[in-house]
């Protein structure tokens, strides 16, 4: 579990690193939720509301969802722990690369894994498993599959469950929002993070939109109190007040845009994917990315995601996440120093 993860700078013993590494939006509005919080803590003298409802309420109308179609988490992890248990055994497909933990839920309840890659499901490659687990978009490149395809499977795998992350879909050029799909097709399970687009990954809160029959099944296999007062209350607060939270993701998304051009065109030894969101995956030709980041942490004070974990990529892959003009140039720049040293 969380075998490997972006934000590990307490590791290095370091304060004050400029951290690339955690897809957390730079620019966000985290201090009002933190204030919000702050005025609600003498509720943690009382014990939560197990079943969270004011805030499942608040959920179901936004996504315009019955409640009982609603499973609040203790962040998205939970949700994929508690999904991949309510169908142990299941026979698994995961889309690489992607997060660890898909992986690491089906591994802990038994499932039968399998791999495919995304260009293999933009090819239309998919068959029919139990279960399917991908992301829209996807995290560590940001890609995004098109909605024809997302749909064809859907389709054409009605007895498959298709488990969709959508942690970064507020931080990305998503076509459609996908939770409108749940209507015609009830195969779709959709786990959402409210702690990656609002900032406080330390609070812990995501959660799920399902059918009611898979929510109720899912629901069952949650450790009692699981998502906390402050945590409820941070998500109560959000959905009041969403469009106001909400990080300026087209400024970010142009931003990352704008960062990863300058690098192919300064660093010309660089492989950068195309992404439609606030971060990039990118490759060195044939050094090791645990030897950048070494470098980065020691001579700049620049912490990246080597994404060696990621199955399906190779140990010379790293994430960077946009930190800002004047952060990307001294990224920038260290980049060039430590390739200006090297024999690559």
């Amino acid at each position: 579990m969380i075998n490997g993860h972006g934000d590990d700078s307490h590791l290095f013993g370091r304060e004050g690193l400029l951290d690339f590494s955690s897809n957390i939006p730079y620019r966000n509005h985290s201090d009002a939720i933190i204030a919000h919080i702050g005025e609600v803590l003498p509720r943690i003298k009382n014990y939560p509301d197990p079943n969270a409802s004011r805030l499942t309420s608040l959920l179901a109308r936004k996504q315009q969802q019955k409640e009982n179609s609603i499973v609040v988490t203790n962040g998205s992890t939970e949700a994929f722990y508690i999904t991949a248990q309510a169908y142990k055994g299941a026979k698994s497909m995961v889309a690489i690369p992607s997060f660890a933990e898909y992986e690491d839920a089906c591994s802990r309840f038994g499932h039968r894994i399998s791999y495919l890659t995304y260009p293999e499901i933009t090819a239309r490659k998919v068959k029919p498993y139990d279960m399917l687990w991908m992301a829209y978009p996807n995290n560590p490149d940001g890609y995004i599959i098109s909605t024809d395809i997302l749909t064809d499977i859907l389709e054409q795998c009605p007895d498959t469950l298709v488990v969709v992350d959508t942690a970064y879909s507020e931080l990305s050029h998503t076509p459609i929002r996908i939770d409108s799909l749940h209507s015609r097709y009830p195969n779709l399970i959709t786990i959402h993070s409210l702690t990656k687009t609002f900032a406080i990954p330390g609070l812990r809160l995501g959660y799920i939109v399902a059918s009611e029959e898979i929510a109720e099944q899912v629901s069952s296999m949650r450790m009692p109190w699981s998502v906390n007062a402050l945590a409820q209350e941070a998500g109560s607060y959000i959905m009041e007040h969403y469009e106001e939270l909400l990080p300026p993701s087209e400024e970010l998304i142009a931003e990352c845009l704008l960062f990863r051009g300058e690098l192919l065109n300064e660093i010309n030894r660089l492989t950068i994917s195309p992404t439609s969101s606030n971060f990039f995956l990118a490759r060195l030709p044939n050094r090791d990315a645990k030897s950048l980041k070494s470098y980065l942490i020691e001579q700049h004070g620049i912490l990246i995601r080597n994404a060696d974990n990621f199955r399906g990529l190779s140990p010379q892959h790293f994430r960077v996440s946009v930190q800002g003009p004047e952060a990307n140039r001294r990224l920038l720049e260290a980049l060039q120093d430590y390739l200006s040293q090297t024999s690559i």
